[in-house]
């Protein structure tokens, strides 16, 4: 996948969407400039399209390598391979077995979706497979701290994970987890205030994804819980 995805960058096989609009949105951060550069190709700027400042982490990979369209997608294939030193860390220092390191060996292989989107680079929510995948390990520790530190980590990667941390809470809020559920909840809604409030404010109008109830959450997932309560007929559920 990695030599197709080279062959595809080298022949122009990749469309602006995402590839293109990433690899500038990167490149515009690795120059000097504004921190929060436009992206040309789509006629927004970098953070009111999505909030991923994860992407910082890329500048000095890109100006290594000196801005080639080929660097960012060993850029991102270095996040997979960063998970095969991590299991053996995982199995050295915290005592993992050999079944749990085979079972994540397993998931990485035979995931049909991380396998896709390494075969369509670049973006942010691919590089968070890394954390995503020691939170699974976390969870099955029952390792509330590390799993806390992951997902404030994971805010800085794409919007949509502090709301994936909260769907967890409300899981272990289910299963009689309070402490668990209580932490998950106040970082997604510390992360949704920053995101949805404080950034308006900040960069100025986000770029809406339409006005569908799942774009609407990703835009404001306030006002999208505030409007749904409100339109429902509650006459009809009594």
């Amino acid at each position: 996948i990695l030599l197709a995805g080279h062959r595809g960058i080298t022949n122009n096989c990749f469309n602006v969407t995402d590839f293109g609009i990433l690899q500038q949105g990167i490149y515009n951060f690795s120059l000097p400039g504004p921190l929060n550069p436009e992206r040309s190709v789509r006629g927004v700027k970098v953070l009111n399209d999505h909030f991923d400042p994860i992407m910082f982490v890329a500048k000095p990979w890109s100006m290594i390598f000196d801005y080639h369209p080929t660097s960012l997608i060993f850029f991102e294939w270095f996040w997979f391979y960063l998970l095969f030193p991590i299991c053996y860390l995982l199995k050295k220092k915290q005592g993992a077995d050999s079944a749990e390191i085979a079972v994540c060996f397993f998931l990485l292989f035979f995931c049909r979706g991380l396998l896709a989107a390494l075969n369509y680079p670049i973006h942010p929510s691919t590089w968070a497979m890394t954390p995503l995948f020691l939170i699974s390990y976390y969870m099955g520790k029952n390792k509330t701290l590390e799993i806390l530190i992951l997902f404030f980590l994971l805010a800085f990667y794409r919007e949509i994970f502090p709301i994936l941390a909260g769907c967890l809470g409300l899981w272990y809020g289910l299963i009689k987890q309070y402490k668990k559920a209580s932490l998950l909840i106040a970082l997604a809604a510390f992360f949704g205030i920053i995101i949805f409030l404080v950034r308006p404010l900040v960069v100025g109008p986000m770029l809406k994804y339409g006005d569908h109830f799942v774009g609407m959450i990703l835009e404001n997932p306030f006002k999208a819980l505030y409007e749904s309560v409100v339109s429902l007929k509650w006459g009809a559920l009594l």
